[in-house]
């Protein structure tokens, strides 16, 4: 069994996480153990309100120019996004992981337990203003689809849940033709509390998704 700390190391040389430290995804502590490997896929994280950056030069500045106020490197640190379920308005962390204990995700004994057996990164690879929803470019799509293919290999997930699907539709093709996604609205949305009508609200679709896995072998699932 590949160690945790050996798939960390393994991120920590992606490009994008050279410059931006930060940034690698979140591995939790069981991850490697779990019967089912899920990589939840977000959307960005955002800068705090009325931060002045160029994000021209966002991807090519030197690394050692990658240089950030403590409070944006804080908005920007992947690995605390889950763990923020405990606070109060914070509805991607705490709508994920409240999904994931009701369905009794790798049988967890409770809130904290269940985010040790899965890992988390955000597609786009630079934030968004502050609580916008990104307005993404090529390059940002270019790095969004390089960088979470080279996740996907360093993680090995058996399951892929965009929770996001400007980020699924915009990042799609680099996704590998063998490992079974679905995609649903974004947690801090509408959508995931208001029913559609075919599929039901956001909510719903993904436990739906997420019970299929536990109780069935992983097979391919189509996006909805």
């Amino acid at each position: 069994m590949i160690k945790r700390q050996s798939l960390i190391t393994q991120l920590e040389n992606v490009e994008i996480y050279k410059k931006y430290p930060t940034l690698v995804p979140y591995v939790g502590e069981n991850y490697t153990k779990a019967k089912n490997k899920l990589l939840i896929i977000a959307e960005s994280h955002y800068f705090p309100k009325d931060s002045v950056v160029n994000f021209d030069t966002w991807y090519n500045a030197p690394y050692e120019k990658a240089s950030l106020t403590d409070k944006q490197w804080k908005m920007i640190t992947t690995a605390n996004v889950l763990g923020k379920y405990k606070k109060k308005g914070n509805p991607l962390s705490s709508n994920i992981v409240e999904s994931l204990f009701k369905v009794e995700w790798e049988n967890a004994q409770d809130k904290d337990d269940v985010i040790r057996y899965v890992a988390f990164m955000n597609a786009f690879q630079r934030p968004a203003q502050y609580k916008e929803s990104i307005k993404s470019c090529k390059l940002d799509i270019d790095y969004a689809q390089s960088t979470i293919s080279r996740v996907i290999k360093i993680l090995q997930p058996n399951i892929i849940a965009f929770v996001s699907k400007k980020a699924y539709y915009k990042c799609k093709s680099a996704l590998p033709l063998t490992i079974p996604y679905f995609a649903v609205p974004h947690p801090s949305c509408c959508w995931w509390n208001r029913i559609m009508k075919k599929h039901g609200s956001g909510k719903e679709q993904f436990e739906a998704q997420l019970r299929k896995v536990i109780n069935s072998p992983i097979e391919h699932i189509p996006v909805i």
